[in-house]
């Protein structure tokens, strides 16, 4: 489970062309209304995390913990994550995928984080969802808010009926990448989202 060795390799950026999006307004510090909407959209009683909080909790308390929560996500946001080790942990808890569950791969792992992390991921998802139609290809027509994967269905059909009343030849292949998210590298990623326009770290 080390690192990766260093990458001696590096896509050529600039030959890619890569749109820009000016995502400067990410950076900016957290408003009380920001973390008040941020609340307003977390689930009424999903299962807590190790902090025992749930969404109705920060509902029915907003006025009373409204000062210390914005001031300490804004802690955050200033880069004082001196004790940031004690609100970056989870619950493992294990979902059986069928009756009879007895291997594990018939269980599914799901994470329970502290509720101060789901609302900072809250609120910059709200600040990147304006966002994401010009960052994102239209292509791309699952998990974006108001696209449907059910297009590219109809698209693929659609072409091939096309394909095959003209008499084309032609080959449509179709990609499985199994568990891509946990195989691309955390530097490629940040020197991606650098050059889309995210703002630096630090």
């Amino acid at each position: 489970m080390a690192d990766p060795p260093a990458r001696c390799r590096d896509f050529n950026w600039d030959a890619l062309c890569l749109p820009s999006v000016n995502l400067s307004s990410l950076d900016d510090p957290f408003t009380e209304q920001e973390v008040h909407a941020a609340i307003k959209q977390l689930p009424h009683d999903k299962a807590p995390g190790p902090d025992g909080y749930t969404g109705n909790f920060f509902k029915t308390c907003w006025n009373t913990v409204k000062q210390d929560l914005v001031a300490a996500i804004n802690y955050f946001h200033m880069g004082r994550w001196a004790n940031l080790n004690l609100l970056n942990k989870a619950n493992i808890v294990l979902i059986p995928k069928k009756d009879g569950a007895d291997l594990v791969t018939d269980y599914r792992p799901i994470s329970l984080i502290h509720s101060f992390a789901k609302i900072i991921n809250k609120i910059l998802a709200l600040r990147l969802a304006p966002k994401m139609h010009e960052l994102i290809s239209p292509c791309q027509s699952a998990f974006i808010k108001g696209r449907s994967i059910h297009d590219n269905f109809l698209y693929v059909r659609n072409i091939a009926r096309r394909f095959h009343r003209n008499g084309t030849p032609s080959l449509l292949v179709k990609l499985d990448i199994s568990k891509a998210f946990d195989s691309v590298r955390w530097d490629y990623l940040l020197s991606l989202m650098q050059h889309r326009g995210f703002p630096s770290a630090g």
